[in-house]
Parts: structure tokens; sequence; C-alpha cells
């Protein structure tokens, strides 16, 4: 399982913007991605949500969380805060 996706899903739900809007051409974006470059995160948000949205989406996808069930329970967890 690769969690990457639900990092962007969490940062574009927050933004409520497209990742790389500013890019027209999917290799472009494909390289911004494979490269490292990820979109910033606003400073309104959480520092626990923005942990996990960045352990999704980690250059390495072995630091990546392992488990849908790890990324639901934190989830819930700040939600219960």
């Amino acid at each position: 399982m690769d969690t990457y996706s639900i990092g962007i899903i969490s940062w574009e739900l927050i933004t409520r913007t497209e990742l790389f809007s500013e890019d027209n051409f999917f290799l472009t974006i494909q390289d911004r991605i494979i490269n490292g470059d990820r979109p910033t995160i606003p400073d309104f948000v959480l520092p626990e949500y923005i942990n996990i949205t960045q352990l999704c989406w980690a250059q390495d996808p072995n630091e990546r969380p392992k488990s849908w069930e790890y990324i639901l329970s934190t989830l819930e967890d700040l939600i219960l805060q």
C-alpha cells in the first residue's frame, strides 16, 4: 500500500486547490514529484495534521505509513482532541 495519494488528497482538501495547478503538463508535475517537490501547507493547519500529511507523501516510500489503520487512528485522534 502506498499512502502518497492520501497526503496529496489531504492537502487538496485543506487548500481547496489542485496539486501544482500552475503546471499544464503531466510530465512536468511528475518530474517535480520525483525531485521531491511538495506543496506548501498553510500556516493555519494543525501541526499534527501537517505531520500525517507529510508522512504520507515522504520522498522515501519506506518512511510512509505502512497501514490505513495508522492513518485512520491518527486522524480519529485529531478529531477527538
